[in-house]
């Protein structure tokens, strides 16, 4: 059985080997990525291409700024 979608960027690192197997270029992953709402490249843990040519992505949380504490009303 053949595997239908390519990881193409793990932990912020291109894998361009992956990129030329799906005939992607950088820029066409960076585009994508912006599209998504990724900021930086460095922020995706993992990046999927689909068999349907969209890309899942899944960024890192853990440096996300959280949330101020909500004031309490007295």
């Amino acid at each position: 059985m053949r595997r239908l979608e390519a990881e193409v960027e793990r932990d912020g690192q291109i894998l361009y080997r992956n990129l030329r197997s799906q005939l992607i270029t950088k820029d066409d992953l960076v585009e994508q990525l912006r599209e998504q709402g990724v900021d930086s490249i460095e922020r995706v843990r993992k990046c999927y291409l689909e068999s349907d040519g969209k890309m899942s992505v899944i960024q890192d949380e853990s440096d996300r700024p959280s949330r101020p504490p909500e004031k309490r009303r007295s």
